[in-house]
């Protein structure tokens, strides 16, 4: 399943704050026990304080009920036991009382032979055991004497019970906070950043449809305003780019069209060959006068449709072309066609000048040599012609000489026949 952008940011969001909204809890759960702790040992040496006090007045006093003197204390809900020993850790007195048997804590034993002040050790998670000295003074100049010992052990489970009743405020008023946060910074991604993510994502999609008629508005100077001013110029430039590309295709085409026009209205049959003698282009003329088949689907080898032939012809000027590089023009008779031809073959050459193939441009003349034939042997006539006519001009002009010879010399006899 693909999940938008939107619900990927909220659940992101919720994620980051529920496991913040975690740790705070965490962190305020731990720091709320190391508080019970506190307040506990605090309790604790406050009581025994009292304790050892009461403890003191009543082994001075030889009262044996020496809890009974405290019971203000021993009797709260905290306290679980309540103990008084000699000095060398006799039991003397406990509460409850079946408790009487139970020894001291090792440890505090260990304690007390080098120390002389409060001691006190977690037992449970919920439990600490205190040990207070109980010292004697006879008076206020006398040192104190240790006459017993004094144990106290306090539960926290009503710290507890009061812990887990701010642990549920505090988790209640967490969740509450937490779906309010959740709440308002949605709102706020939606408005700050998926709505113009989203508007921008519709303008791209109506882009790339061709149907965006205006800019998308900025509505902030942030990296989300930046980027969708940055769409609005980028498809500016694009649809500038497309049109002047548009307009330039237009005149390409046009320009191309003008060409197929010129390129098929020329008489002259004009072919475009490959290296390898295929005819790749042609114009109406050369695909009427040779019956050239459609070249995008099929070979035509020039010298097939020129020549007639299997292979190209050893004197075909045109194939020498290939092999020197070199334009060459010349004029020839093609039993094939039946036509007299004045070729014409150029080389074509690609971007780095090398050779490949070429362009056959063929006139037919054989109307033009027929006329030349008839022009020559009219001129022979011609001058046949006049050789004859020449001739009896001479002639007739010495028959006039003769003539007017013979005139005069008529007259000359006359003229003696006279006399």
């Amino acid at each position: 399943m693909i999940l938008s952008i939107k619900a990927r940011l909220s659940i992101y969001v919720a994620i980051t704050i529920i496991i913040i909204s975690a740790v705070s809890t965490t962190f305020y759960i731990l720091d709320s026990h190391r508080s019970i702790e506190k307040k506990l040992i605090i309790r604790g040496e406050a009581l025994s304080f009292p304790l050892a006090k009461a403890a003191d007045e009543g082994l001075v006093s030889e009262n044996l009920d020496l809890i009974g003197k405290a019971a203000h204390i021993v009797r709260t809900e905290d306290v679980e036991l309540v103990q008084v020993y000699s000095p060398v850790w006799g039991i003397i007195d406990a509460y409850p009382s079946a408790k009487l048997k139970d020894p001291p804590d090792s440890d505090a034993v260990k304690y007390f032979q080098t120390n002389n002040t409060i001691f006190h050790k977690k037992i449970t998670a919920y439990m600490y055991d205190f040990y207070e000295p109980v010292f004697y003074r006879p008076s206020l100049a006398s040192p104190p004497a240790l006459i017993g010992y004094v144990r106290l052990i306090l539960s926290s489970s009503g710290m507890q019970k009061e812990l887990r009743a701010s642990v549920l405020n505090y988790l209640m008023a967490s969740i509450f906070i937490t779906l309010i946060v959740i709440a308002v910074l949605n709102m706020l991604i939606n408005r700050l950043v998926i709505n113009p993510v989203m508007t921008l994502k519709q303008s791209v999609l109506k882009f790339k449809n061709g149907s965006l008629t205006s800019a998308v508005p900025v509505r902030s100077d942030d990296e989300v305003g930046e980027l969708i001013s940055a769409f609005n110029q980028m498809a500016e430039t694009i649809n500038n780019n497309t049109l002047e590309i548009q307009t330039a295709k237009n005149k390409i085409s046009e320009a191309m069209q003008d060409w197929e026009n010129t390129f098929n209205t020329i008489t002259d049959m004009i072919t475009v060959h490959d290296k390898d003698f295929n005819i790749i282009r042609a114009n109406k003329a050369a695909e009427q006068i040779l019956g050239l088949p459609f070249l995008q689907s099929v070979k035509a080898k020039c010298y097939e449709y020129y020549h007639g032939a299997e292979y190209p012809p050893e004197n075909c000027p045109s194939c020498t072309c290939l092999k020197t590089n070199e334009p060459a023009s010349f004029e020839l008779f093609e039993p094939h066609l039946d036509k007299s031809l004045e070729i014409r073959a150029i080389p074509r050459f690609d971007n780095n000048n090398n050779l490949i193939g070429l362009i056959h441009v063929v006139r037919d003349i054989t109307e033009h040599k027929k006329m030349d034939t008839e022009l020559k042997k009219r001129v022979v006539e011609l001058e046949k012609f006049y050789g004859i006519a020449v001739g009896r001009e001479l002639k007739m002009k010495d028959l006039k000489k003769e003539i007017a010879r013979l005139k005069t010399e008529l007259s000359l006899y006359k003229e003696d026949s006279k006399k």
